[in-house]
């Protein structure tokens, strides 16, 4: 099935400013954005709820534990229970700008600018891993923490039985970073390529396919999903396209879709759908199958 728009946030009840995370989880779908706020829709894009989370830039919020949690350039991490978005709770203050938080496997995992992951367990750092760039990216999945900005991707690895952490893999390519079944994608240090690697220690996460010029201007956002052994992909970015992918020996384009936005995040729903935010705080609801 071809990429159809099927639904857009109202003028008067979007973000004022770009979208910066995207989450959809228990058929709602959450957003984070420069205004500082996060709202809940409903799968139609009808609002919900909203919050003024933090004075300035919201730049990531991830969902664990019944919470969603947020982080910002003004240091702080917080969170607020699902069922009472309005009791808050700061996790950490730092002096830092945090750029990325995100829940896995009963941890929250929190990465900033001078390079630091928290790890923490019930409010509690259970973990520091020191990167050496800042944080732009994060992604935990079991053992395996992958970080990003705009020159490597560099995939670290927990070791439970020790308690040490240490990299395993250094590759060229920047932020953002997606984990699609068995491949590990995200662009190349231009940001118009796109990379697919094996997502796979004993392979020595190899590329399997490249994708070049995928974009005509940087990619901002990637997700995907995966059916069995078939894998697909959706990427948009500065040039306003979303584009869609099946992953294989080589990347196959299969539909685009243009927009009168900038693409700057993309999550997926559960029923078909893709939630597509970007500039100036528009989102919408794209059907892909």
């Amino acid at each position: 099935m071809p990429l159809e728009i099927k639904s857009r946030a109202s003028d008067t009840e979007k973000h004022n400013l770009d979208i910066t995370s995207l989450i959809f989880y228990n058929n709602k779908l959450y957003s984070a954005s420069d205004d500082g706020k996060i709202k809940v829709w409903d799968k139609d894009l009808r609002l919900l709820d909203e919050i003024q989370a933090h004075p300035c830039s919201v730049f990531s919020i991830t969902i664990g534990d019944n919470k969603i949690y947020s982080c910002s350039n003004d240091g702080f991490v917080k969170s607020w229970p699902l069922n009472n978005f309005h009791s808050e709770e700061i996790v950490l203050q730092e002096q830092n700008e945090i750029y990325k938080v995100n829940f896995n496997d009963g941890k929250l995992y929190v990465g900033d600018d001078s390079g630091l992951v928290r790890i923490f367990c019930k409010s509690i750092i259970v973990g520091i891993l020191e990167i050496m760039h800042p944080i732009v990216d994060l992604l935990a999945l079991g053992n395996i923490i992958y970080t990003a900005r705009d020159l490597y991707v560099v995939i670290s690895e927990i070791q439970p039985e020790s308690k040490r952490m240490g990299t395993v893999k250094t590759i060229e390519g920047r932020s953002p970073v997606c984990v699609v079944g068995e491949k590990l994608c995200f662009p190349s240090r231009t940001g118009k390529d796109i990379l697919v690697h094996a997502n796979s220690k004993v392979s020595e996460f190899q590329q399997v396919a490249v994708e070049k010029d995928a974009h005509e201007l940087i990619i901002n956002a990637l997700c995907g999903h995966a059916n069995g052994a078939e894998e697909w992909l959706y990427s948009g970015g500065w040039d306003k396209t979303l584009k869609k992918w099946k992953i294989g020996s080589e990347l196959t384009l299969l539909d685009s879709c243009p927009f009168d936005m900038s693409i700057t995040a993309i999550t997926i729903g559960n029923n078909g759908e893709l939630y597509v935010g970007g500039a100036d705080g528009h989102i919408f609801c794209v059907k892909y199958q």
